[in-house]
């Protein structure tokens, strides 16, 4: 095809396709740029957030080792004194016993709970997950059911757990 143009013609087609060609690289290596640039800037955001977590990590630290953690007869004691100011009776309240992993003493209790009106039983939770003092115990594993024999009854087991620096 280009042979059929003149040579002056074949100059101008053959000039335009590599200015496209340039145009179309320099577009290209922009876009690579730009990308590059957006990439380094969340890299160094991450390690800014990183940084910030590795300081909330310590004075999260600081905070359990200024409020030791409770004894375990203390901390089931607690428990109990909330379930009774609640209105919650336990059909079984067992110990799972102490870990310590890491420098961090870890125990807890296996509720089960039947009969239990829902609005008691959230405001057993919030005490037990919000407490005024350090370290805060961590409800896992509950399981909420209706109770067959009533209305707005249910039956609830759940483990609570409080994690501290070891004594």
């Amino acid at each position: 095809m280009l042979e059929k143009l003149e040579p002056r013609e074949r100059t101008v087609v053959i000039g335009g396709a590599v200015v496209a060609l340039l145009a179309l690289a320099f577009l290209g290596g922009s876009w690579f740029v730009r990308a590059r640039a957006q990439i380094a800037q969340r890299v160094q955001q991450s390690r800014v957030i990183a940084g910030e977590m590795t300081q909330l990590k310590r004075q999260i630290l600081s905070m359990q080792a200024a409020n030791p953690l409770p004894e375990q007869s203390s901390f089931l004691q607690n428990v109990n004194n909330s379930l009774t100011k609640f209105n919650l009776n336990s059909s079984s309240f067992q110990e799972t016993g102490t870990q310590t992993q890491n420098g961090q003493t870890t125990y807890g209790v296996n509720i089960r709970l039947a009969q239990v009106r829902l609005e008691d039983l959230i405001k057993f939770l919030h005490e037990m997950e919000y407490p005024r003092e350090l370290p805060a115990p961590v409800v896992d594993n509950i399981k909420i059911q209706r109770a067959p024999s009533g209305r707005e009854v249910y039956e609830v087991t759940m483990t609570i757990t409080l994690t501290g620096a070891a004594r």
